[in-house]
């Protein structure tokens, strides 16, 4: 899997503050037993505070951990949500 990627504008030059989430969960068919996945260790890239460049942009990428997959999950595509705050 590749890492979510985001653009950020703003005015040049200025800093800004990215919060990541503590956690999310991925789910495949409507959830439930053996169908859903924990994701936890979020990363950024620029981690905890970046600078937007000479034009006001930015890129965040964001990466995470999932949990260990079991030999009884469900195969299939999964997929979820999380929130990622950036203030300057």
């Amino acid at each position: 899997a590749n890492a979510a990627s985001f653009s950020i504008s703003g005015e040049p030059s200025q800093t800004f503050n990215v919060t990541l989430p503590t956690s999310a969960t991925m789910v495949t068919g409507g959830g439930g037993a053996n169908r859903t996945i924990a994701v936890s260790t979020f990363t950024s890239s620029p981690a905890g505070t970046g600078t937007l460049d000479a034009t006001g942009n930015a890129t965040l990428s964001v990466g995470a951990t999932r949990a260990a997959i079991p030999g009884t999950q469900i195969g299939g595509s999964y997929s979820g949500s999380f929130s990622v705050t950036v203030a300057y």
